[in-house]
């Protein structure tokens, strides 16, 4: 079964893909004239989730979304005077952040002096196996700047290198200011490599290689990864207790990981948007430098990759968990704004069709609960008019939906479409397209023809005749399609002399 599921957090929208400014038209009859539509029936019509495609002509679904639920993101970070905001956070013994204090902290300096720094209410970096000191530089604890980043500097750590092949081998040892601020440190001296991607005698293979070879890694930091990296291949040893990605690349959901991971940094740039949580070990925290330079990447979607995954399989619930309690302090699983959720999940591939058989938690910053606005599902339409009924307007008890919207078969459903051409097309083949479109959809009661591009001079208005031609003369006067609207350009009046 093929199928779609997202849910998405949204406040009152109208989603309309490449609509323009236009006016709406309804059909009228004009005199009869000969138009040639004979060669609809050969055109090659894709469908790719709301988009369908002709030869020519894109056809785009326009959803109207009736939600009036606004986001539950809250910002509470900002300037305060110091003294004013100390509180203890508590996010309980499921959370992966402990407790820690929030506002203005007495934090330790490298010189091993002391500084007021702020602490934030909304997200935590839990650096179990490198913590890290501050610098005066800094506003915000535990944070690195992109000159560190960029250098592999832990304040705090002092470093020894030397050249390999691939890149270069490091050994961190805690400085004595790190020893005396942080007592309970896990390791003193940490182990660690670093490879740069960008080196042509750099690849996965080789690293692999090394890593074999060299055993008792403890960090590794990887440079230069792209789209074309090949992670999958990436085979990490179970000793690797802190990884750091670095590069451009817009997934990371086929990376295994090593299943006592304490650390992972990931700089791969704006483009990586989805996240599948089950990569992630318990164990693993989710390190974010996000204050300084946005670096880090932040995920707006969650996107689980095991096709086995179904309506009862506990991995389900166990994302959600992770989600929306075990990590919801990471700034990496809170969207795009501080102390926010990710509300959007694509859950395409797998068995997923209901979460009924899920419990959403509740927030625990007192308003009550993680509030969903719309669902979109994609199945192959075998559900049939059961399928509202299989998920409800509640999929969980914890949950608020407003809205659905059922891809699989949904354009049975569309009303109204946008349609475009990314190059001119004539009057005759933009006609056999839209006849042969409305034959396959005969539901579809509205078209905007605003952004079709026609060549020789030819004028929407023409397009629309000619289409309205072509119904009467193939269906005749009374058939289905005789109300159709039409959205044309708006037409600016002429100056008045």
């Amino acid at each position: 079964m093929k199928k779609k599921f997202k849910i998405l957090l949204t406040s009152a929208s109208v989603i309309a893909m490449g609509a323009g400014v236009g006016v709406y038209v309804a059909t009228t009859n004009t005199q009869n004239t000969s138009v040639n539509v004979n060669n609809n029936e050969n055109i090659n019509y894709k469908t790719n989730g709301t988009v369908v495609t002709g030869d020519k002509l894109t056809f785009s679904a326009v959803v109207q979304q009736n939600s009036n639920i606004s986001t539950q993101a809250f910002i509470n970070d900002g300037t305060k005077p110091v003294g004013t905001y100390n509180k203890e956070i508590n996010l309980g013994k499921d959370s992966i952040t402990p407790k820690y204090t929030s506002g203005y902290v007495e934090t330790y300096l490298e010189s091993g002096d002391t500084v007021s720094r702020y602490s934030s209410s909304e997200y935590h970096n839990n650096r179990t196996l490198m913590p890290i000191l501050d610098t005066k530089e800094h506003y915000y604890t535990s944070e690195r700047t992109y000159s560190e980043i960029q250098k592999g500097i832990y304040r705090g750590w002092e470093i020894s290198t030397k050249s390999i092949n691939y890149g270069e081998q490091f050994a961190y040892s805690a400085s004595p200011v790190l020893k005396t601020v942080f007592r309970d440190l896990k390791q003193e001296t940490i182990k660690a490599v670093q490879f740069n991607l960008g080196l042509s005698d750099t690849s996965i293979e080789s690293i692999n290689s090394f890593l074999k070879t060299n055993t008792g890694i403890q960090f590794v930091t990887i440079k230069g990864i792209s789209q074309d990296t090949d992670l999958s291949k990436l085979v990490l040893p179970e000793s690797v207790q802190k990884l750091t990605l670095l590069g451009q690349r817009n997934t990371i959901n086929d990376l295994k990981l090593p299943s006592e991971l304490q650390e992972i940094e990931i700089y791969l740039g704006s483009s990586l948007k989805s996240i599948d949580p089950l990569i992630f070990p318990k164990s693993a925290n989710i390190i974010s430098d996000v204050v300084m330079n946005n670096t880090s990447s932040v995920f707006t979607e969650i996107k689980l990759s095991d096709s086995t995954i179904d309506n009862n399989s506990p991995k389900l619930q166990k994302a959600i968990d992770d989600v929306y309690t075990y990590r919801i302090k990471e700034r990496a699983f809170q969207g795009l704004v501080p102390g926010g959720y990710i509300a959007s999940w694509d859950l395409t591939g797998t068995k997923v069709t209901s979460f009924n058989n899920v419990n959403i938690p509740p927030l625990n910053d007192g308003t009550g609960r993680f509030y969903i606005a719309h669902v979109e599902v994609k199945t192959d339409g075998n559900f049939g008019n059961s399928q509202n009924e299989s998920i409800g307007s509640k999929p969980s008890n914890d949950s608020q939906i407003n809205d659905w919207f059922d891809w699989g078969g949904g354009w049975q459903k569309v009303q109204e479409v946008v349609v475009s051409s990314s190059e001119n097309v004539s009057l005759e083949t933009a006609t056999q397209e839209i006849m042969g479109f409305i034959a396959k959809y005969p539901n579809v009661k509205k078209i905007n023809i605003v952004n079709v591009k026609l060549t020789d001079g030819s004028t929407h208005e023409q397009l629309k005749d000619n289409v309205i031609k072509a119904i009467t003369a193939k269906y005749g006067e009374e058939s289905q399609y005789k109300d159709i609207e039409f959205v044309l350009p708006e037409t600016v009046p002429s100056p008045v002399a």
